[in-house]
């Protein structure tokens, strides 16, 4: 039925030649760098229920970044959005905008995901 052609998935020599470090690749051994598990699927499909994300604490967020932030003592992933005058934290329910007497500490930009098939 299939025609083998040289080593499994057309790899050819040492796999070594072709590795690279995921640590090194996402940075994870950043000291400014962390590991969190989304809990919700507030930001499906962008970001899922279980998938692992790397949370960068030196990062200032900027329009259009993902963010992990404790608002009004609640622990939010959302989407930041940002114009001259105003704030928002957005999800897949809707936009909050972020007022003067709302108590926000945003803890990192999330830089990467990781989500498992199985």
């Amino acid at each position: 039925m299939f025609e083998k052609k040289g080593d499994l998935f057309g790899v050819h020599g040492k796999a070594s030649k072709h590795s690279f470090s995921v640590d090194d690749y996402l940075q994870i051994g950043m000291i400014s760098r962390f590991i969190f598990e989304m809990q919700s699927d507030a930001l499906i499909p962008h970001i899922s229920e279980k998938d692992l994300l790397i949370v960068d604490r030196a990062l200032t967020p900027s329009h259009g970044d993902y963010i992990l932030a404790s608002l009004n003592d609640h622990f939010v992933c959302r989407r930041f959005e940002k114009t001259d005058q105003k704030t928002w934290l957005t999800s897949r329910f809707g936009k909050q905008e972020i007022k003067n007497e709302d108590d926000i500490l945003v803890f990192g930009v999330i830089v990467a995901k990781v989500r498992k098939f199985r």
